[in-house]
């Protein structure tokens, strides 16, 4: 605890994460909960934005952050059903798109023309992709210029961080 929060507390950290829950791992889904909690509480206090981690848990993490009153995270690497979207676009929370847009087959690829341009952000994470793949094969789905999109996504991170 005391290393996470002499490394939150620093100017430099503009956001808290990769936090959240993951049910498709072998860690202790109730020690998860727990930890995430405790972050969510300090991120709440210290008044810093959350980047959500979630494979298989959305609904228990939105639950998590509302009972904290987490108004500013961003669920990342978001490649999931239109109905998961729907909820995290409803309480007002970002989403982060990442190599999943260039697979056809992908609900990245299919849902990211849905999302305003204002509440995504776009992403590598830790793909081999360089964020210009992910900025161009982004800006042909949405039927708009390369320049436009990284223009908003510029505007969508001084919004997010204010």
């Amino acid at each position: 605890k005391i290393k996470f929060e002499s490394l939150i507390a620093n100017k430099n950290c503009i956001m808290i994460g990769e936090c959240g829950l993951d049910k498709a791992c072998t860690s202790n889904f109730d020690l998860q909960k727990s930890v995430f909690n405790y972050q969510c509480s300090v991120a709440k206090e210290i008044k810093k934005p959350l980047i959500i981690h979630c494979v298989k848990a959305h609904f228990e993490t939105m639950r998590i952050l509302k009972d904290h009153g987490i108004k500013k995270a961003i669920f990342h690497g978001f490649n999931n059903k239109y109905t998961v979207l729907e909820k995290i676009m409803s309480e007002g929370y970002f989403v982060s798109f990442g190599a999943a847009i260039l697979n056809n087959k992908s609900q990245a690829n299919a849902l990211i023309s849905l999302v305003p341009k204002e509440s995504f952000f776009l992403e590598t994470d830790d793909s081999m992709l360089s964020i210009n793949q992910i900025y161009h094969e982004s800006s042909k789905l949405l039927r708009i210029e390369t320049e436009e999109l990284i223009d908003q996504q510029k505007i969508n991170f001084n919004n997010f961080i204010q």
